[in-house]
């Protein structure tokens, strides 16, 4: 899901290599933290360092024994060293071609590596071998989730929590996408049967803690981020979430602190630093917003809404050719965000260029395709009320008599107003009317129609 986040968690549990070991292990397993890059973690680094055999001798003694692969598959998924990890595999397969849960395990290799084509051909071998393996649905459907396919990833992680209502894997993924879909209720609810079946871990709240921020329930969002924090106290974007509610909830210090954790954690988090530099602008700290927005954009020099934040303040402080600079860019790498436009439109105001500051007005609300996200909410990056009703006076200029419309004109710029207004009723009026009466520019009639249906 992308929003007002910027990355999306995303950890995913597989039961294959636990069904391997003792159920002292799995038990323990089961509680392991799952790392940031998805990977599978079955035993924490002290464990690793207490081990009192060594891994290697223990496949040079047993090279025809797959059991000591497995094992040593564990390590380097923890380490990250993927193609080691697949020659042991290869070398399980070509001992015996049909254990099924070789395929499954370097199926989760190669989904690791973002080889999901490959991912997903073994996961289908594994099905093949053993229609009951609930663990490989899980991973093909993750490994279609990914790859776009998200009929596909529902039908398969369907299929793995008929096989074990208990797979918390397969709860956590199908919230996932939900989450990436809007589909909030259903997200909240396939992550609450996650942690429910013992999925009691980091990822989980702090992906829930997002559905809850999407909706703007941001004490059960601050809740889940917390509580993803005492589970794992490193966790950076737990602490930019938190941060991000507080930032909406007006209490900017303790966005600020969360934020200032969030980059000793990371200190290459470009989202971090953006978000500390909108919770300074709020406080009406300008130097510091910018320093975090040079920062931002340091780090990530296509991160164009850290143009648009640094142009709004160089326009506070009346740097009106800086500002336009910055606004332009920001417009130049995303030209498809409708408050960019109106920002810009409102800084051509300023300058009284209204020719430019009319189209741009226009562009915001062409390119709002549902006027949800930037008009219906208002909460624009600079201006917020102040920007609709700078907006609204502006395009009421263009009308020769807002109480008495004449003109095909009139009535497609009452049609604009209305929808800054959020009159949508009215607007689709106006437009229809406009087109009646001949306005020249049907295209984008025809698009705002489009929109309001």
């Amino acid at each position: 899901m992308s929003g007002i986040w910027g990355y999306t968690i995303g950890e995913r549990q597989d039961k294959t290599i636990a069904k391997k070991l003792s159920k002292k292990r799995r038990r323990r397993y089961n509680r392991r933290k799952f790392r940031s890059k998805r990977s599978l973690r079955l035993f924490d680094n002290q464990e690793l360092t207490n081990r009192k055999y060594d891994l290697n001798e223990t496949n040079r003694l047993n090279a025809k024994d797959s059991k000591a692969y497995f094992f040593r598959f564990c390590e380097y998924l923890q380490k990250g060293s993927y193609d080691q990890a697949i020659m042991d595999f290869n070398r399980v397969i070509n001992l015996d071609p049909k254990d099924a849960t070789a395929y499954t395990c370097r199926g989760h290799i190669y989904f690791e590596k973002g080889d999901y084509d490959l991912a997903i051909k073994d996961f289908d071998v594994a099905i093949s071998l053993n229609p009951e393996d609930d663990a490989a649905y899980t991973g093909r459907g993750t490994a279609y989730a990914y790859s776009g396919d998200y009929d596909l990833a529902i039908a398969d992680l369907d299929q793995a929590i008929r096989l074990d209502l208990g797979n918390a894997g397969a709860y956590y993924e199908k919230g996932s996408l939900y989450m990436k879909n809007n589909s909030y209720e259903a997200a909240i609810a396939h992550l609450n049967a996650a942690i429910d079946h013992g999925l009691n871990i980091a990822g989980s709240y702090a992906a829930r803690g997002i559905v809850y921020s999407e909706i703007g329930d941001f004490d059960k969002a601050i809740a889940d981020f917390d509580k993803a924090i005492s589970l794992d106290s490193g966790y950076a974007k737990a602490y930019t979430g938190a941060a991000i509610c507080y930032d909406y909830k007006g209490d900017y210090d303790r966005a600020i602190e969360n934020l200032n954790e969030a980059i000793r954690l990371n200190p290459e988090d470009a989202n971090a630093y953006h978000s500390r530099g909108i919770a300074y602008l709020n406080k009406a700290n300008f130097d510091k917003a910018i320093a975090d927005f040079n920062e931002t954009i340091r780090l990530n020099p296509k991160f164009a809404l850290a143009y648009n934040h640094r142009g709004g303040i160089y326009g506070e402080k009346g740097e009106y050719d800086r500002e336009l600079v910055d606004l332009n860019k920001a417009i130049k790498l995303k030209s498809d965000h409708a408050s960019l436009y109106l920002n810009r439109g409102i800084a051509y105001l300023k300058r009284a260029n209204y020719d430019k500051a009319i189209e741009d007005c226009d562009n915001a609300v062409r390119l709002c395709p549902n006027y949800e996200t930037d008009f219906v909410d208002r909460n624009f990056a600079f201006g917020g009320e102040s920007a609709v009703e700078a907006a609204v006076e502006l395009l009421e200029s263009m009308i020769s008599d807002i109480d008495n419309l004449q003109s095909a004109a009139d009535y497609y710029y009452a049609g604009i107003v209305s929808l800054f207004l959020n009159d949508r009723l009215v607007a689709q009026r106006c437009f229809e009317w406009a087109l009646e009466m001949g306005y020249e520019e049907r295209d984008k009639i025809e698009k705002h129609l489009e929109n309001l249906r």
